[in-house]
């Protein structure tokens, strides 16, 4: 029981020293480790999308299952904002990376649950017209859209006034995004 209680003891310090210990790095790395985070959240969202779009319709209750996967992934991910903690009693950023992560999360656990059924009612259904289907699935599909660009407007504004008002500047990361079609 011992060995355990420490292990805990050792786990709750290495929690606490994490989430501490971005108050003593400079705001370069403190804005990196938050970045990484949110670019792990994006991968998810974006390997979840590019599978639903490549798998065919017959496959849908794969898709839902890899939707509640992703869902679940980046719900553990999210968390991660909670070890890195603000920055010197600036929490302006990682408010905003975990807004981010909850926004994403949302949408996935909404707009991309409507999506999926409506690939599902598109396969169960053969009433339904393709321009009937595309008409629907493109309102789902602006929603997402809209969504992401409010998202990223958002935070990228906060990331701009915290590189400011801490003294460094913000480079352009590559893309890293999968595209749209139209």
């Amino acid at each position: 029981m011992k060995k355990i209680l420490s292990l805990l003891a050792f786990l709750a310090v290495g929690v606490f020293a994490t989430g501490c210990s971005m108050s003593s790095v400079d705001p370069v790395t403190y804005n990196d480790s938050i970045v990484d985070v949110m670019n792990n959240i994006d991968k998810v969202y974006n390997d979840y999308s590019v599978y639903g779009e490549e798998t065919s319709l017959e496959y849908v209750d794969k898709i839902e299952e890899r939707r509640v996967q992703a869902l679940a992934t980046m719900s553990g991910l999210v968390a991660q904002f909670d070890t890195i903690g603000s920055y010197r009693d600036d929490s302006t950023l990682i408010d905003a990376a975990r807004d981010y992560g909850k926004k994403n999360l949302e949408l996935m656990d909404g707009a991309e649950k409507e999506l999926v059924a409506l690939w599902k009612k598109l396969a169960d259904d053969e009433t339904m017209s393709e321009e009937t289907f595309k008409a629907e699935q493109k309102v789902i599909v602006d929603k997402i859209n809209a969504a992401f660009d409010e998202m990223d407007t958002t935070f990228e504004t906060i990331q701009t006034s915290f590189a400011a008002k801490h003294g460094y500047e913000l480079e352009a990361a590559p893309s890293t995004s999968v595209g749209t079609s139209e």
